[in-house]
């Protein structure tokens, strides 16, 4: 069994939210990766897109995710996946922080197709890769 647990000491800044990382190499490389996530009341994270899917998990607080031009309130419970290049970002609209797990993979075949929708936004020139 591997256990980790939520530490707000080890959290850093990544598209404007606090993070810390999950440590999934011990679990030899299976190809996810992990994090923790945090937003403080009031605070919206970047609007940004990358090449991974991505699956949140909310544990604490309430707020709204966005994703391209859908909005939707989430609490502890909520579970979300996106697709990868799908512009995303969370809101906090609570007052308490608003916590959640984050896992992602590359899925090239996946990622490929959902690159060539017609009408995706993009980010300049390109899409972060991460």
């Amino acid at each position: 069994m591997i256990l980790t647990t939520y530490d707000r000491n080890a959290l850093h800044q990544a598209f404007g939210i606090d993070m810390a990382s999950i440590d999934m190499d011990r679990v030899e490389s299976i190809g996810v990766g992990a994090a923790w996530g945090r937003l403080t009341p009031g605070r919206r994270s970047d609007a940004h897109q990358h090449d991974e899917t991505e699956t949140f998990v909310i544990v604490a607080g309430q707020g709204d995710v966005v994703a391209g031009s859908e909005r939707h309130p989430v609490a502890p419970g909520t579970v979300i996946q996106l697709e990868p290049f799908e512009t995303h970002f969370f809101d906090n609209t609570g007052e308490t922080d608003l916590v959640f797990a984050t896992f992602y993979w590359r899925d090239s075949p996946r990622a490929a197709k959902v690159a060539a929708i017609p009408g995706r936004q993009r980010f300049g020139d390109r899409p972060v890769f991460v």
